[in-house]
Parts: C-alpha cells; structure tokens; sequence
C-alpha cells in the first residue's frame, strides 16, 4: 500500500455512514431523473406534445433538486474528509467495512450519470431529426408560412421562397 493510500484511509466510520448514506440518497434522485428521461425520451418518440408541456414543471423541479444534491454533495464530501476524492479514492478512502458499499454506490453514481446524459442526448438528437423532417415537409409542400423551432428551441417562421427568416 502505498503512502497515498495509507493517507486516504483517514475517513472515520462516522464520517464513512454519513458519506454512504448520502450517496444513497444521492442515487435515490437520480434514479427519479433517469426515469423521468427514460419516460420523456418515450413521449418524444410518440409525439406527446400535450405530456411534454404539462412535464416542464417536473423536470424543473428535477433540475433544480439535481443542483442542490451537488451542492450538498459537496459539502457532505467536504465536512467528512472527503472533498475532492474521485468515486474510486472514495472506496479506498473508507474504513474497509465501507468499502465494497462505498464502491457499489459509486458504480451506481457513475451509471447512472452516463445512462441520463446518454438519455438527454438521445431525445436532443430525437427532436432535431423531427425538425429537420419537418422543415423538409413544409418546403416540399409550399407552405408559404410556417411558424416552427429551430434546434436552439427558438421559434421561428419559415417560408417556401426564403426558409428560416428568423428567431422570433
């Protein structure tokens, strides 16, 4: 074991159950997020306009309690001497009873933060796909004036003759 190691070990037990305990609470919220894009990714698909609306509150409330994990996240970490350790320092870094617990968190944490930022990126890619398809449909069809939303979410107008003519 090397002197890093032996220095990481420093993590009392109190401090490893308020860290482990925090990470599953932590995990717990961002279950609830994975789910909430894993159910938003499905209606984008199906074209639920009227869920999608109705869900901007839900995941504005999501998005706001993700902030506020980090933040205490932060703090729990910090108060209980691990601030600034990365997820596998973590495991090592609590008394050997805590370890494999530790760890088995932190793999979730990881998981699930690829799954969700995997997620988002499929329903941005599934979105523009439908506007492109849908700027395609309009100008093949002559419409003299559409109003639409580009790929930044800015309403705009288009029309057969000129296209996109501006955000709005």
């Amino acid at each position: 074991m090397s002197a890093d190691n032996k220095n990481l070990e420093k993590i009392p037990e109190t401090s490893a159950e308020a860290v482990l305990r925090f990470l599953k609470e932590y995990n717990a919220h961002f279950t609830d997020v994975y789910k909430f894009y894993s159910e938003k990714l499905g209606k984008v698909l199906g074209d639920d306009l009227v869920w999608l609306i109705e869900s901007l509150n839900e995941e504005e409330r999501l998005t706001m309690k993700s902030e506020s994990m980090e933040q205490k996240r932060l703090l729990v970490f910090e108060e209980n001497g691990a601030g600034g350790l990365a997820a596998p320092e973590l495991a090592e870094a609590v008394p050997a009873n805590f370890g494999s617990s530790v760890r088995s968190e932190c793999n979730i944490m990881v998981k699930l933060t690829s799954d969700i930022k995997r997620l988002s990126a499929d329903i941005l890619e599934t979105i523009e796909r439908k506007l492109d398809s849908q700027t395609e449909l309009a100008k093949e069809h002559g419409l003299v004036q559409v109003q639409s939303y580009n790929k930044g979410g800015a309403k705009v107008k288009m029309s057969a003759e000129t296209g996109y003519i501006g955000a709005i």
